[in-house]
């Protein structure tokens, strides 16, 4: 379990050493206001702490055996994947969002699937899930990437692939019952979250300088 937190771990750095990373001091050169890129990067913030909040209450409400308070866990994580469609959408469309909506949709239904294979023992369902996850991330990237010239399609993935190994993580240390273990890569979590909201905002910010001033 050591081994996939430090995994875990080696793959945020590494993703934010792939970033092309932006001071916010050099948005005053272009007209930005750097104070409203803030703003959205908060609002992702928001969003993905939204979403792995409640993904984790729902793995840990499976695990231990309260299907009500999972199944309100996942609705409210469904909730959240639509409402990232409806920040999408409000800088690149409806169908743009209702695409990342639905990519984002299938993205807690791979966790989930993942997390109940953990806690059966179901190697080949736990290796089929995290297949969906990396395929998804996949989907995802290409999304993002094709919409906003200042997301490196590369760069992207690698932060979307620490994040699905952060959810892998998760899910291994509660289905062994390692409650330490899973504080730690929560916390690892909330790091590559940050990192994923700060990028988006400030390629968006570049994309749309207008809306920033």
């Amino acid at each position: 379990m050591r081994r996939v937190w430090v995994v875990s771990a080696l793959l945020i750095g590494m993703a934010l050493c792939a970033w092309p990373v932006t001071p916010v001091t050099s948005y005053a050169q272009t007209g930005v206001n750097p104070g409203k890129v803030d703003n959205l990067d908060m609002t992702l913030r928001h969003l993905f702490v939204d979403h792995v909040f409640w993904v984790r209450s729902m793995v840990i409400a499976t695990k231990a055996g309260n299907p009500d308070e999972a199944q309100v866990a996942y609705r409210m994580a469904i909730q959240n994947a639509n409402a990232f469609g409806a920040a999408v959408a409000s800088f690149y469309g409806q169908p743009a969002g209702t695409a990342f909506a639905r990519l984002f949709t299938d993205h807690v239904n791979a966790v989930q699937e993942y997390c109940l294979a953990d806690i059966r023992g179901d190697e080949a369902a736990k290796s089929a899930a995290a297949k969906k996850m990396t395929q998804n991330g996949e989907q995802l990237a290409t999304l993002l990437s094709s919409a906003n010239p200042n997301l490196p399609k590369t760069a992207v993935l690698s932060l979307l692939g620490a994040h699905v190994a952060e959810h892998i993580a998760e899910c291994n240390a509660v289905a062994a019952g390692n409650l330490g273990q899973e504080a730690q890569t929560w916390d690892s979590m909330l790091k590559n979250i940050y990192a994923i909201s700060d990028a988006l905002a400030g390629a968006i910010a570049k994309q749309f300088p207008s809306k920033f001033m």
